[in-house]
């Protein structure tokens, strides 16, 4: 049986709450972000206001390949409250980078 290491994380804080989690949100991966984790054996796991993904350690090489191309992991991200923008201020435009 394969042990499960962590890739990295986010954590995503909210002024409105006194302690800054916010419980209600939800991380969905992009199809291709989907397609990426089922290829290459990532895992996430959301833990109240944080997605953690984790990686097997038995495919630690197919990561390392991925790692040699352009490529990137992307979720949108909703609130299961339905008052979530009675107190949030709407998120300020991103533009995409040409790195």
């Amino acid at each position: 049986m394969s042990s499960y290491q962590l890739l990295f994380s986010v954590t995503v804080e909210h002024m409105y709450f006194t302690d800054r989690v916010c419980k209600s949100l939800e991380f969905i991966p992009t199809r291709a972000t989907a397609h990426l984790f089922k290829r290459s054996g990532l895992l996430s796991k959301l833990s109240d206001n944080r997605l953690s993904v984790f990686f097997e350690d038995d495919k630690l090489d197919i990561l390392h390949l991925y790692a040699q191309e352009d490529f990137a992991f992307s979720f949108r991200v909703f609130s299961k409250d339905s008052n979530f923008s009675l107190y949030t201020l709407p998120a300020p435009e991103i533009k995409p980078s040409n790195d």
